[in-house]
């Protein structure tokens, strides 16, 4: 059964922690991927070539889980791109058709969009998924009229709609809750949904506005107390979990000159344990170099929460890379190494913890 729905990037590093996750986990997530981008305004050829190099990984990761189902989207994109003479989302789902994607509606996108997704859905699964933002949340009232052209639109063609309360980053849980309860108690009296799902984030792209270089910081996450403040209410006891697992869903390597980045990037790495993270940041990559993973690894294995070597890929990775590990590697990673230990250490926790195992 579906309880948890991970947003990340359709990319390798993302898609190869997949790879390794258990099937008891890999049957209770649903991810929900956004094709990247390449650059700060990618043009058709990139925009392809990512998608050919996402999709070479999504097909090992369904070779590894044929039963895996997920969704995905062009939200970070510029639709206005068309690709080799097709709109930008047709182009996308029929480029991933053999892999049988779910696709995304949303009030806020090009005229085509919703008309291709219900088009490709009709004849397949008839499921879509809803993807609502803040502006569309922050008044019912205002987003009605679009939402019943929406459905007028899916009449006869669509029987399973899974939406999405996607509130990207929050630093308080509070006014999302808030914003969150009236949406939901008017939507629900009016529109049928097969599942509804709330998402956010606790992680800025920037990541220097939450955590100085250098340092750990352990902080409760917004992002599980508004999901579990909702579900109080016997209305949305029924509400499914979704997040933007380790990386900020607003962070884009597209924003920084490749020249640069590693100059400005510093190793960064969140352990998921209670409701909370532990934030561990270094320092410049380019000056310090990949060894400090190899500190970082050190922090973690020494919380008392940390949770052993044999509890996911991502658990053993850290240990191995820490000093209680009787044989060390001779390097301690790199950035997309980390992401993909780290990607599937915090799906099997997030999914165990849903589900009451420990």
């Amino acid at each position: 059964m579906i309880i948890y729905t991970p947003f990340l990037k359709l990319k390798k590093n993302e898609l190869q922690g997949i790879i390794g996750l258990t099937e008891d986990v890999v049957r209770s997530i649903r991810p929900f991927f956004d094709v990247p981008r390449t650059s700060k305004d990618p043009s058709e050829g990139q925009i392809i070539e990512r998608l050919r190099l996402g999709k070479n990984e999504l097909r090992k990761a369904l070779e590894a889980h044929p039963y895996l189902s997920y969704y995905v989207d062009n939200f970070d994109l510029n639709d206005e791109v068309s690709l080799q003479g097709s709109t930008q989302y047709s182009f996308i789902l029929d480029y991933l058709e053999d892999c049988d994607p779910i696709p995304v509606i949303a009030l806020n996108r090009s005229p085509d969009h919703n008309a291709t997704a219900i088009g490709f859905a009709t004849n397949r699964s008839r499921t879509v998924a809803l993807r609502l933002q803040r502006d569309d949340i922050e008044s019912f009232r205002l987003s009605k009229p679009a939402l019943l052209s929406l459905w007028r639109s899916m009449t006869g063609l669509i029987d399973h709609v899974h939406v999405f309360l996607d509130f990207r980053v929050i630093n308080d849980e509070t006014e999302a809750e808030s914003l969150g309860t009236a949406f939901l108690r008017s939507f629900l009296k009016e529109f049928g949904a097969t599942s509804v799902s709330v998402t956010s984030s606790s992680i800025p792209a920037n990541i220097s506005q939450l955590i100085k270089t250098n340092s750990q910081l352990e902080y409760e996450r917004p992002e599980m107390k508004l999901w579990a403040n909702l579900k109080e209410d016997e209305d949305f006891s029924n509400l499914l979990f979704g997040d933007y697992a380790v990386v900020s869903p607003d962070y884009s390597d597209a924003e920084l000159d490749p020249r640069i980045l590693r100059q400005v990037s510093t190793p960064k790495v969140f352990y998921p344990f209670g409701y909370s993270f532990l934030a561990t940041r270094g320092l410049s990559l380019d000056k310090h170099g990949n060894e400090q993973y190899f500190d970082i690894a050190d922090v973690i294995v020494a919380k008392p929460y940390f949770r052993g070597n044999t509890f996911s890929i991502g658990d053993k990775y850290i240990f191995d890379r820490s000093y209680q590990s009787p044989a060390k590697p001779p390097k301690a990673g790199h950035q997309g190494s980390w992401i993909k230990a780290m990607t599937a250490l915090h799906l099997t926790f997030v999914s165990n913890s849903i589900r009451g195992i420990t």
